[in-house]
């Protein structure tokens, strides 16, 4: 995420958005390796993962329909021309990755390892 913020702040705005999404997708893997003890499969999508850490992180349904849509809509194949990313979207975008990514590795991380720190903050 610290590679994040440096390329929002050199409004490179689509590529922190796909950082935030790796990020993402790292923390609900080693959700998944926490929870099963073995990695996951290169085969599950970014929503079987959110399936498989459901309950043991407690994501709410914003968080994940969040996770979904950053997946899907940011980080997609499909044609993205049509829509460039403005600073104050990629802005909220990037706050509430940041928080969900804190609100996870509460559930991963042992105390004496201190966990994911905040990146962003709230007015960046």
């Amino acid at each position: 995420m610290e590679l994040a913020l440096l390329f929002f702040q050199r409004e490179l705005y689509r590529q922190s958005v796909l950082l935030a999404d790796e990020a993402l997708k790292t923390m609900l893997q080693a959700v998944y390796i926490k929870i099963n003890g073995t990695l996951p499969s290169s085969q599950l999508s970014v929503g079987d993962l959110i399936q498989h850490v459901r309950s043991y992180v407690k994501l709410d349904l914003d968080s994940e329909l969040f996770l979904i849509n950053v997946h899907l809509f940011f980080c997609s194949e499909y044609d993205r021309s049509a829509y460039l990313p403005v600073m104050e979207v990629v802005s909220k975008v990037l706050v509430k990755a940041d928080a969900i990514l804190y609100r996870m590795s509460l559930m991963t991380a042992e105390e004496r390892e201190g966990g994911y720190r905040f990146v962003f903050q709230q007015g960046i």
